[in-house]
This record gives C-alpha cells, sequence and structure tokens, in this order.
C-alpha cells in the first residue's frame, strides 16, 4: 500500500549526476530517494527568507515610511515659512539703495522657489545673498558671519535632558 503523501515520478538522469547522487547518499546511509528529496528540500529552504530577514525588511520599510513623512513635514513647512518670507517681502519698500534692492529682489526669488518646493532654484539666490554678505564685510570669505555680526546670529536651542 502506497503512502498519500507522496508522489512517484519516473527521473532521468545524467549518469554523471546518478553517480554522483549515489556517491553521497553512500556516503550519509540514506536511499537515492531521501539523497535526492533531502537536496530537493534543502534548495527551496534557501529560496525562502529567514522570519529574522523578514522581519529586518519590515522594520527598514517602517523607517524609510517614517522617514518620508518626516521629510514632507519638513518640506510643507519651508514652503509656509516661505509664503510668510513673501508676504513679509512684499511690504519692503525699494530704498534706492542698489545693494539692499538687490537683497529684497533675491529674498523674493528665494521665497517664490521654496514655495514651489523648487530647492535647486532656491540654491542660487541664496549663493548671491553670501556673495553680497561678504561684499559688505557682515561674512568672511567662508561665508561665515563675522565676529561683529555675531548678534544676528539665531543660536540653537539647547535640547532639554
Amino acid at each position: 500500500m502506497e503512502d498519500d503523501r507522496y508522489t512517484r515520478i519516473t527521473l532521468r538522469l545524467p549518469k554523471e549526476l546518478h553517480a554522483q547522487l549515489q556517491t553521497s547518499a553512500d556516503e550519509t546511509s540514506k536511499s537515492m530517494n531521501a539523497e535526492i528529496v533531502a537536496r530537493l528540500e534543502e534548495s527551496f529552504r534557501d529560496q525562502r527568507p529567514s522570519k529574522e530577514l523578514s522581519e529586518g525588511i519590515e522594520a527598514l520599510v517602517a523607517a524609510v515610511e517614517r522617514k518620508e513623512a518626516v521629510i514632507d513635514a519638513q518640506k510643507r513647512l519651508l514652503s509656509m515659512c516661505a509664503v510668510y518670507l513673501r508676504l513679509v517681502n512684499e511690504r519692503i519698500p525699494h530704498t534706492g539703495n542698489a545693494v539692499a534692492d538687490r537683497l529684497t529682489e533675491l529674498t523674493r526669488e528665494f521665497s517664490d522657489s521654496m514655495m514651489h518646493g523648487d530647492f535647486k532654484a532656491a540654491h542660487e539666490p541664496i549663493v548671491e545673498m553670501v556673495g553680497l554678505g561678504t561684499q559688505l564685510g557682515i561674512l568672511d570669505e567662508n561665508g561665515k558671519v563675522k565676529p561683529e555680526y555675531e548678534h544676528l546670529r539665531i543660536s540653537p536651542k539647547k535640547s532639554k535632558k
């Protein structure tokens, strides 16, 4: 009587592979059938991701999704700040001073780019602003605020522990 858990098949193997399987079966004291089944099962076992790997992938995906949510929130905040900057900028009268008027224009370009999420375009006015700050002597040659203008720098808040 045959076991219902198994299916009988006819299998053709190259003679060299048959010999290798027979040698391996003899070395492990298995039947040829048991050797073939063990090797096939092992080949499928290698294809299944381990529980640990699956959990690691799930954790990584969750972390990426959280990071993307934070980045999206930061982009929305930057866009809102740009809107307010633009509103303030529109209320600054032209002074007739070429540098001040150019800074106002650059601020407008920057805020417009940021409102539309075009960070590449927002970079250009900032670079020119730094150049003007250097020309005016507010920034040093590295774009850092000079000591006499440190009062203009916003100091970072200390974190509470």
